[in-house]
This record gives C-alpha cells, sequence and structure tokens, in this order.
C-alpha cells in the first residue's frame, strides 16, 4: 500500500484518519489490510491554503502507473456528518476542473493536486489501483463485487472542521 502524505499541511494519511464507516473495515484500515481503505481529513478553518496535493508513494514503479483518480463528490453518502455553519461553501466542479494528476515512475509516486479544496465545507475523492499491471480495463468502471480481486479503493472525505 502506498505511503500517502500531504505536504501543506505536513500529514502523512495513514491509520489515524481511518473512517469508522463499520468496526471491521475500520480495523482493516487501521491495520493495513482493506481492500477498500476510507479516510476523513479534517480541515481547519483558517487553513489558509485553497489547493491541497496528495502524494501517493509506492514501493514500486508499476503502481503509480497503474492508480486513476475517479470520481469527486460534494454529497457522497458515506461522508461523515458536517457542521453547516461554516461560512466557506462553493458549488461542486467537475472532477477535470477539480484536480491534476500525474505519475513519476522514477521515484514511483502519484501526485494530484486538489484545487480549490480550501474554498469547499465537505467534498470527497475516489481513487483506485488496479492490481494487475497488465489489466488494461478502466479501473474506475468496475463493479464493486470486484474490489480486493481487480483494484483496491481509496476514498478521501475533506471537511471542515468548524465550531459552533
Amino acid at each position: 500500500m502506498p505511503i500517502i502524505h500531504i505536504p501543506e499541511l505536513n500529514a502523512v494519511i495513514n491509520h489515524v484518519y481511518c473512517d469508522n464507516v463499520s468496526r471491521e473495515n475500520f480495523l482493516e484500515c487501521f491495520n493495513g489490510t482493506a481492500n477498500n481503505f476510507t479516510f476523513s481529513v479534517p480541515l481547519s478553518p483558517f487553513m489558509p491554503q485553497e489547493n491541497l496535493t496528495l502524494l501517493f508513494s509506492f514501493h514500486n514503479s508499476d503502481a503509480a502507473s497503474q492508480f486513476t483518480v475517479c470520481s469527486n463528490c460534494s454529497e457522497c453518502l458515506l461522508m461523515p456528518n458536517v457542521e453547516e455553519n461554516c461560512s466557506v461553501s462553493e458549488a461542486a466542479s467537475s472532477i477535470s476542473e477539480d484536480k491534476t494528476s500525474h505519475g513519476n515512475a522514477t521515484d514511483n509516486t502519484y501526485e494530484v493536486i486538489l484545487f480549490r479544496i480550501g474554498r469547499k465545507q465537505k467534498i470527497g475523492y475516489k481513487f483506485r489501483l488496479s492490481k494487475e499491471a497488465t489489466d488494461f480495463e478502466n479501473v474506475c468502471d468496475l463493479q464493486q463485487n470486484v474490489l480486493g480481486e481487480k483494484f483496491y479503493e481509496f476514498n478521501f472525505y475533506f471537511y471542515r472542521a468548524c465550531n459552533k
């Protein structure tokens, strides 16, 4: 599994950010044995950065080239409940307007820059990692029933942590 870092926040996204969707999913995420990793990442209401970078570091170069951004959403079903009284909000935009990404086989990394995330109250991103280097299917089009067999899934829910 990749090491996930957000340089602007000086944060490593690890078991501390595992979302407690269910006890089983949380324990698998916590132990690093999950096929579906779901992370909830709070953002300070005072966060000065408008853009954030997700930097995935892999153990081998093949994995970085098999990583794909599948979708984003502002109203994801599994997204944590957040306070609605923050002054920051922005309508959801298309995935192509919300990020830029590229893999680097030389240093085994995959970088995604999430644009305007500092303006959002909450947003989620779905990434998939193909398990087979020779599998040329669009991993985003695969059904959920082959999760763990053909791909791993990484969900990130960013939300504004505000006080009432």
